[in-house]
């Protein structure tokens, strides 16, 4: 016999009727002293009367979830970029070990606003590297960003970046900023180069791409997925699975693939709008990106090809003890620090002294794209770039576009002008066309070709938008008298 209770379960309560099927509780009645309950069977109509020593009520589920304050630090932390997080903590202990040398132990979020105005302000100006040379201007204020973060995270209720209280520091740190620029930092004299055609040939003749071997087969996807999908050099690389990428074929039969984003950053809304595509290379099939892929996948062990699966797998070194039919990869993911210095690794073998690194696949694709008149919103899906400043900053004019500039400031105007310049100045002028046709081609039928003046308002590439032309009627035959025309005054600038 059950044990009774002062109230029956509720109406609407899920339970498990004799430990095995699901039911909801329609009425219950208690005449016959005990509690009896009508029941209607899970994805029935059909309805039963049960004693209650037959049922097991099932927790309620709800829509809000009791949350422990723990937890919500927890989510945050979780969630936060695991690269921000490190630069944070290696920050935060460059900071420790300075309060201990000057004998104090306390934690920056202990430190009085007052107080840690100055410790800061000493910090900024004394900090130097291990051999005693400065930092980069640029890392001084990651610094800065760094303590920030940690100061808000635990509720400081102060920001260094925006509290008139820490107003000191932030002067204090621009002042050293502005001296380091003055020695010459900040330059970005190191800065990663793009690669270049030439040097991926000499990648290709070295064999460190193609399909021959294992090594070669992962070099090669690396380098079509970083330069045909976007992707960036390591990171994405890195949470890619095999089933982001998959094979397709075109209404015309030709086959292509396609990468599906799984990966998100920090923001949400961080991925891609579009679905890159790569298609085959029917001109020169050793090249081929989706032969490469299909050799791939033929050499991959058939159980770690599951959509799961990371995407590029550590490779068999011992090949000369292996059969023909032998896969020539392990069912393990690549190294991190294998995959981050793939570029490194090629260019080094292959003889390529210019400094290289993953990223500078990535810049060969947003500046070959840009120097071939691809417009910028273009290139934003493929890359995943949410800003079109970030796409100009890519923008580099080459040495043949610096040759026909400085053609042009060398000609006089009167003069014809060199070939060259000629050339590259029609190529401008047909790139603002093409754009404002393919613009304006669903505005409006008429087409009027302007010569003079107005072409000078329009210095470089226009991308979206429409330009409104007004054309005047003349004053002949009784017209209109011309408006008189206000003279305007030129305001000094010195944003020149």
């Amino acid at each position: 016999m059950a044990t009774m209770r002062h109230l029956p379960w509720p109406t609407g309560s899920i339970v498990e009727i004799d430990g095995s099927g699901l039911g909801k509780i329609m009425s219950s009645d208690m005449s016959t002293g005990d509690f009896m309950y009508e029941v209607e069977i899970d994805g029935t109509d059909y309805r039963v009367t049960l004693q209650e020593h037959r049922l097991t009520l099932l927790p309620k589920k709800t829509r809000f979830q009791n949350v422990d304050e723990s937890e919500i630090d927890n989510s945050v932390h979780n969630q936060t970029n695991k690269n921000t997080l490190s630069k944070t903590m290696y920050d935060l202990k460059l900071l420790r070990n300075y309060l201990y040398s000057i004998g104090d132990q306390r934690s920056i979020e202990t430190i009085p606003v007052c107080e840690l105005s100055q410790i800061l302000c000493k910090f900024f100006l004394g900090i130097r590297k291990s051999d005693g040379s400065n930092y980069e201007p640029s890392s001084l204020r990651c610094f800065m960003s760094s303590f920030d973060r940690h100061l808000k995270r635990l509720d400081y209720g102060f920001s260094l970046v925006t509290s008139d209280e820490f107003r000191k520091v932030r002067e204090v740190l621009q002042a050293k900023q502005r001296d380091l620029k003055i020695q010459g930092k900040g330059n970005k004299q190191n800065k990663v180069s793009a690669i270049n055609d030439e040097e991926i040939e000499k990648l290709w003749e070295s064999c460190q791409l193609g399909d021959k071997t294992p090594e070669s087969i992962i070099n090669t996807l690396w380098f079509y997925n970083t330069v045909h999908f976007g992707l960036r050099g390591s990171d994405e690389h890195r949470s890619m699975q095999w089933g982001d990428v998959k094979l397709n074929r075109d209404s015309s039969g030709l086959e292509f693939l396609e990468f599906t984003e799984t990966r998100q950053g920090e923001n949400p809304k961080d991925i891609r709008g579009v679905k890159p595509k790569m298609f085959s290379n029917l001109e020169n099939a050793n090249r081929c990106p989706v032969e490469v892929y299909k050799t791939y996948a033929a050499k991959r062990p058939a159980d770690y090809c599951n959509a799961a699966d990371p995407f590029y797998i550590a490779t068999n070194t011992v090949q000369s003890s292996m059969k023909a039919n032998a896969h020539w990869f392990k069912r393990q993911p690549i190294g991190v620090n294998k995959l981050s210095s793939t570029m490194k690794r090629m260019t080094s073998i292959a003889g390529i002294e210019k400094k290289l690194t993953n990223h500078s696949a990535r810049k060969h694709l947003l500046q070959k794209l840009s120097e071939n008149n691809v417009p910028a919103y273009q290139i934003m899906q493929i890359t995943g770039h949410r800003n079109i400043q970030s796409i100009n900053n890519y923008s580099l004019i080459n040495e043949t576009q610096q040759k026909a500039i400085s053609k042009i400031l060398s000609t006089p105007s009167s003069s014809a002008g060199s070939a060259e310049s000629s050339i590259y100045l029609a190529q401008q002028n047909n790139h603002i066309q093409n754009t404002a046709a393919s613009t304006t081609s669903s505005i409006s039928s008429s087409c009027v070709t302007i010569h003079g003046g107005v072409n000078t308002l329009i210095s470089g590439n226009v991308y979206g938008g429409s330009i409104i032309v007004n054309v005047m009627p003349g004053t002949q035959n009784g017209g209109s008298p011309p408006m008189k025309k206000r003279r305007i005054l030129p305001k000094d600038s010195n944003s020149e």
